[in-house]
């Protein structure tokens, strides 16, 4: 027995940030991973503008106890070249520099000569740009920390698209980007190919194909608006973060089941507290555990691409030798791939987004269409360097160990797969949803007269 040891795949995205970022703590003391390519000697020099060749440059720097208080780091195609720099990897301080001088910034209302207010210092761009080559620890990601000490870590898993978000999530979801190079209202209108989930969907009476679903928060968007059409005809794949709870439960998870992060708050792209990520992380991997659907499911968290911040591996040539921008994948993400037959482990070969569509391709032996793009044939799976299907873990799901997080009130998902709702508005929230009437409901906020 092998693959087929694996019913369902579970499919995590969280957003913006890069392998050096966000695991590449575990080579420092006190993690001194040796098996780990991360923050190492010899790392490529990142200076300031102006700065002299001599100049020692900016040197990673831990950002656990340092306040959100940077702008968003620069990662649309251009800049992000900038950043890669044929490979030296000694652009991202320069890059975001660049970027962020710009930019203007309005004066706020309070500011006024009349009243003797002024605007607020013009921020040190200079100085904000030392973001891009801090990292963070175990300290504020327990929960990544916990898994990489368990699982399956890549180290050289890169995105697909040396580029933003949209272009990377929909390489990791149809296989080629299109026509799609930039992150934008307009991706919605662009030529690209549609989710491959659509063609590889289960018809009717057959046994080709696979089932899926797109489990979220409903008061969340999600990715698939960028194919409105495709978004119209597949409502019914569309489910809650209540259902995956249930599913899970149950042991009723379809093949493939796609979680999509809050992308208003927990989804870690800057500046959002990375603690409400880890929180989110949490709540997916825990309610996977904590059921009997563990046993038979694979779990791949990711990362859709490095969001602007420092990495030192140069990323490899794409692997259909295309011409640019998609010429050389993306920068490395952190990636973990759970499941019962996965050790700990560290697997260094090469992979990207669309390796995990390879991977369910090759498990349910489905056809890859020729509307996916040049690339989804020619990268390899994860079934030789992720599972060990010559024996089980001995351990049941619910006994991996998962330290607690404190986040604020936005990342607060409840087991069953609510919120996020502030502890002080849980009970008023409670009444209000058993309200029969707009009176009633005026009564509650204060009675008598208008609302």
């Amino acid at each position: 027995m092998g693959m087929e040891q694996i019913r369902h795949f579970v499919l995590l995205m969280m957003e913006n940030r890069s392998f050096d970022h966000y695991l590449g703590a575990l080579t420092l003391a006190p993690e001194a991973r040796g098996d780990i390519e991360g923050l190492v000697g010899g790392l490529p020099v990142n200076r300031h503008i102006g700065d002299p060749p001599t100049d020692t440059g900016v040197p990673p720097w831990p950002l656990d106890n340092v306040k959100l208080q940077f702008f968003d780091p620069p990662h649309e195609s251009p800049e992000v070249r900038q950043q890669w720099n044929e490979g030296k990897m000694d652009g991202f301080v320069q890059a975001y520099e660049r970027f962020h001088a710009r930019s203007t910034y309005p004066t706020p209302l309070y500011a006024s000569p009349l009243l003797g207010t002024a605007p607020p210092a013009p921020p040190d761009i200079r100085q904000m740009a030392r973001v891009v080559m801090g990292y963070y620890t175990r300290q504020t990601l327990p929960v990544l920390y916990a898994l990489a000490d368990q699982f399956a870590v890549f180290d050289h898993w890169h995105s697909s698209f040396l580029g933003s978000t949209h272009p990377n999530r929909i390489f990791a979801m149809a296989g080629h980007s299109g026509d799609v190079i930039t992150t934008t209202w307009k991706t919605a209108f662009r030529h690209k190919p549609p989710p491959i989930w659509g063609g590889w969907e289960r018809k009717g009476g057959s046994t080709r194909g696979i089932t899926w679903k797109a489990y979220k928060l409903p008061s969340e968007l999600s990715m698939f608006a960028l194919w409105p059409g495709f978004a119209s005809e597949h409502e019914a794949n569309g489910a809650s973060l209540r259902d995956f709870v249930a599913d899970c439960r149950a042991d009723r998870l379809p093949d493939v089941a796609i979680v999509e992060p809050p992308y208003s708050s927990a989804d870690d792209h800057p500046t959002h507290d990375p603690r409400r990520g880890q929180q989110f992380i949490g709540f997916v991997v825990d309610a996977l555990l904590r059921s009997p659907s563990w046993k038979s499911t694979a779990l791949v968290l990711t990362y859709d691409e490095h969001g602007g911040f420092f990495d030192h591996v140069p990323p490899p040539a794409s692997p259909e030798r295309a011409a640019a921008p998609w010429d050389v994948l993306g920068l490395r993400v952190p990636t973990i791939v759970l499941s019962p037959f996965t050790p700990r482990m560290v697997v260094s070969e090469t992979f990207e987004h669309t390796s995990v569509l390879k991977t369910i391709a090759e498990r349910w032996e489905l056809d890859i269409p020729a509307e996916a793009g040049p690339r989804l044939p020619l990268v390899k799976s994860l079934w030789e360097s992720s599972f060990d299907f010559t024996r089980r873990r001995a351990r049941a799901g619910g006994t991996v160990p998962l330290p607690a997080i404190s986040a604020d009130w936005r990342a607060q998902i409840t087991p069953e797969g609510d919120g996020p709702v502030r502890s002080d508005m849980a009970e008023s929230l409670a009444k209000a949803t058993q309200l029969s009437s707009l009176a009633e409901l005026g009564g509650l906020l204060g009675g008598g007269g208008e609302q």
